[in-house]
């Protein structure tokens, strides 16, 4: 099993006059940890993000197909989620649902509340060691995912609601166009009456890692549809009208002993980033799955925290039993 690691084991401190120095040993840890936490950057705006990137040699890829409504932030850059802090994003790894995926997300802090706030991060090569040899794991494995999404019409304010519309979602504004595009991938594609849209479409839950010739666990507990249980108006709906809902392939639901058994493993393989402002944390996408707990705000507090994905990578879904 690979070995525990702490929240300093990342950190590489910008404070000092070495910044050369101190890039090189931001590579060393992606290399070896494939995580960084910068320190000490002195960033104030979020659009500076794009800066370090460059200066790590991380080229920035677009985020077309997100299922996340982010606001663009400058330089390619965009804000995090408009989910309200109430609720609980789980982890996954960044677009784990689509057909490629960045190899490294960039995660930038200009403000965080007093209390809360926190990232939390999990070590997946730890997670996956655990889950596979669980039932759920081999359920997984065994049945694959069925991703299950849900968008708006731009065209029809009185449609099921969503946090996208599919016009915004796969920058098309022609059903044709939608269609071809959906056939084209193999996907499912439902228009309702009012106008609204369900795509769905399968995906293997693990995704080979050629850096350790291994299978690593590649699903979006995120895209649940309990991740809407107290967030209005999408409560209301069924799981399968919710803006996005998680299945295995066949249709069938995950059980509460897979939940729970997934709930209980990604906690135990995590560590929280407690945001400084000026922080970037660099994550090996597939590696370190993300997640955000609830939070409180005070007044006149915000959570300003910026994202940047970085190098397109192919889903291989190459699953081998013997390599786990």
């Amino acid at each position: 099993m690979s070995k525990s690691l702490f929240l300093e084991d990342l950190v590489v401190d910008f404070s000092g006059s070495g910044r050369t120095e101190a890039i090189a040993e931001v590579h060393r840890k992606l290399d070896v940890e494939r995580a960084a936490l910068l320190r000490n950057t002195g960033m104030t705006r979020l659009s500076e993000m794009a800066t370090w990137a460059e200066l790590l040699d991380l080229q920035p890829m677009d985020y077309t197909g997100g299922t996340g409504h982010r606001k663009p932030m400058g330089a390619g850059v965009l804000s995090v989620g408009i989910e309200p802090h109430y609720t609980n994003i789980e982890p996954h790894c960044e677009m784990s649902f689509w057909t490629y995926y960045p190899r490294y997300i960039l995660f930038g802090c200009v403000e965080i509340p007093s209390t809360g706030g926190e990232t939390v991060i999990a070590d997946n090569r730890r997670v996956t060691e655990e889950v596979w040899v669980m039932k759920t794991g081999q359920r997984i494995f065994e049945k694959g995912i069925r991703y299950i999404r849900n968008f708006a019409d731009a065209n029809s304010p009185a449609c099921i609601p969503s946090t996208k519309s599919w016009q915004e979602a796969f920058e098309i504004s022609d059903w044709g166009e939608l269609e071809d595009f959906c056939e084209d991938k193999d996907w499912q594609l439902l228009r309702r009456e009012d106008g609204s849209v369900q795509v769905s479409y399968s995906e293997v839950g693990f995704e080979y890692d050629p850096r350790t010739g291994t299978n690593l666990l590649f699903t979006s507990m995120a895209r649940l549809g309990r991740a809407f249980d107290n967030w209005p108006p999408y409560n209301s709906l069924p799981n399968d009208q919710r803006p996005y809902h998680v299945t295995y392939a066949d249709g069938s639901e995950f059980s509460s002993e897979d939940l729970d058994t997934l709930d209980r493993i990604f906690a135990r393989h995590s560590i929280p980033i407690p945001w400084q402002p000026g922080d970037i944390a660099v994550l090996d996408n597939i590696t370190w799955p993300h997640a955000r707990p609830p939070y409180q705000l005070q007044r006149g507090e915000q959570r300003r925290i910026g994202v940047l994905v970085s190098e397109p990578i192919q889903r291989q879904r190459i699953v081998m039993p013997s390599d786990n």
